[in-house]
């Protein structure tokens, strides 16, 4: 059964101009510029047709609604294409989903935090003559949480800020 469906639905595709499969296919972000003004005549015919009072039946089986629903009752019908179809729609709402919450919210700044308050306080100490035990209790009586190695390594060198 599946077989066949994506058979009729592949033949239903082959007698489509390219710009139609595309359009069905892919979306219209896949035109070209060519394909664009053709879609566009099309598009423009679709609307004329259906509008007008006493439409053709052979002009309207051409319009954009009529091939879009015949497309998409046949894609139903063909599992595994509307498994792929599924899942390139998921991808491409994925990606403006991501692009959304970045405009929205900002990118995440990457690596640790820089703590240059608590770099500058451990410097001063430092520079008053403190150790490193006194420091750490200095600081643990402020409030902060830094061990003995946190502080030595607040004091290497690569950490200040070179003077110019």
């Amino acid at each position: 059964m599946t077989n066949h469906a994506e058979n009729v639905l592949d033949a239903f595709l082959a007698g489509l101009p390219s710009y139609q499969r595309k359009y069905l296919e892919q979306g219209i972000s896949s035109l070209t510029c060519e394909d664009t003004h053709q879609f566009d005549d099309w598009f423009r015919k679709s609307e004329e047709w259906l509008s007008a009072p006493n439409p053709d039946e052979e002009l309207i089986a051409d319009s954009l609604p009529v091939i879009a629903e015949t497309y998409r009752l046949l894609l139903a019908q063909a599992p595994v294409k509307l498994k792929e179809r599924r899942k390139r729609e998921e991808r491409k709402m994925q990606r403006a989903l991501r692009a959304f919450i970045e405009i929205a919210i900002g990118k995440v700044k990457r690596g640790r935090n820089a703590r240059d308050e608590l770099a500058e306080q451990i410097w001063v100490l430092d520079a008053e003559g403190k150790t490193n035990q006194e420091i750490c209790e200095t600081l643990s009586a402020r409030g902060e949480n830094l061990s003995l190695e946190g502080v030595e390594s607040y004091l290497k060198t690569r950490r200040r800020p070179r003077k110019q």
